[in-house]
């Protein structure tokens, strides 16, 4: 269950870019930083829309290269040959207490 605080990193910084694009807005026009409370409300859910977008299309666009990667390991797999299973007797070194 998604909560009110489950952001994406990309949803998290589009929000703080939209709040600062008003906050420098306020300051470009010599206003207070919190005049227009209204409009940095704006900006971060429009930001946060924004970077819900990204994070889909990211999301997306790694489904379709691993589905494509798949698929290829799939068709040829000649060139993909299975590991050999290893054990941890053959990967660890052997343990000698030094007392």
């Amino acid at each position: 269950m998604k909560g009110i605080l489950d952001l994406s990193a990309e949803e998290a910084g589009m929000s703080v870019v939209g709040i600062l694009t008003a906050v420098s807005h306020n300051m470009f026009k010599n206003r207070p930083v919190y005049a227009g409370i209204q409009r940095h409300i704006a900006f971060g859910l429009i930001g946060l829309y924004l970077g819900n977008l990204i994070k889909n299309y990211r999301l997306d666009y790694n489904r379709r290269k691993w589905i494509y990667i798949e698929d290829y390991m799939a068709k040829h797999p000649e060139r993909f040959p299975e590991a050999p299973k290893l054990l941890y007797k053959d990967v660890l070194l052997q343990w000698r207490p030094v007392r």
